[in-house]
């Protein structure tokens, strides 16, 4: 299965002319809970195009006392995506919404912002941990058609 990328994404803001934002798009944003600008992956948007499921990046691999949470960081090489300064984790426990205006505006607000797409290789990969997290909710797996990645049980 693969996450297609859409040649027209609904544009909610109606000044934005930057580049597309679609599953796959990386794009720095604030994060409240840093209290600064992190990287974030766009996985999947809604299908009305206004909402986007989207991971945090993280430059180390975080320390979890529960191994499956371990489990659900995503490496990326820093030799094989160019707009990556440094290896980098995605974190595909806990995903966050986000408006899709919100992302145009970080992007309006400064160009650079917009770091590229990852391959759709990649994101079918990160898409598969992520319907099959237990950490994420059925009704968010569902509502950004995530559940077409579901490993059924006797396939693991």
């Amino acid at each position: 299965m693969s996450i297609s990328k859409p040649n027209n994404p609904h544009n909610t803001n109606s000044g934005y002319n930057g580049p597309e934002i679609n599953p796959g798009s990386v794009v720095l944003f604030f994060c409240k809970n840093a209290n600064k600008i992190k990287w974030y992956l766009v996985l999947a948007k809604s299908p009305d195009g206004i909402l986007c499921l989207t991971l945090l990046f993280n430059s180390k691999k975080p320390f979890h006392a529960v191994k499956h949470l371990e489990k659900l960081q995503f490496h990326l090489s820093a030799e094989r995506i160019k707009f990556l300064l440094h290896d980098s984790y995605v974190n595909c426990a806990h995903p966050e919404t986000k408006t899709l205006a919100e992302l145009q505006q970080s992007i309006k607000i400064n160009p650079k912002n917009f770091k590229g797409d990852l391959s759709i290789k990649k994101l079918d990969e990160i898409c598969t941990i992520v319907a099959n997290a237990k950490t994420v909710e059925k009704k968010t797996i569902n509502k950004f058609g995530l559940s077409k990645f579901k490993i059924q049980q006797n396939m693991i």
